[in-house]
């Protein structure tokens, strides 16, 4: 359920990066969603121990570094369709093919 907290960070890093403020209903919005991320971890603090501290970070690492990535791949780079796929597989396949 962490990871799927991407439109809540993408809208922050907006706000921040970019100056995109959300509109009333937006803030709305992103006020529940961070009320909702509290209910998640915050409901079973008691049983949140360091075994499960690296879960909880890596879902929010990967939500929030997802949404980094759809933000800054909003604009186009100048590439065609195909050569902007033919680089991001060519170079996301690179750490794959040196860890296995």
């Amino acid at each position: 359920m962490l990871v799927f907290t991407m439109p809540i960070w993408s809208t922050l890093i907006a706000w921040a990066v970019r100056g995109e403020r959300p509109s009333l209903r937006g803030s709305l919005a992103l006020a529940f969603g961070i009320a909702g991320i509290v209910v998640l971890v915050g409901s079973d603090v008691v049983s949140l121990d360091m075994g499960k501290l690296p879960g909880v970070a890596f879902a929010f690492s990967a939500a929030i570094l997802f949404a980094t990535g759809a933000l800054l791949n909003a604009k186009p780079l100048g590439l065609t369709q195909l050569a902007a796929i033919a680089w991001q597989v060519g170079l996301g396949c690179v750490p794959l093919l040196i860890l296995g």
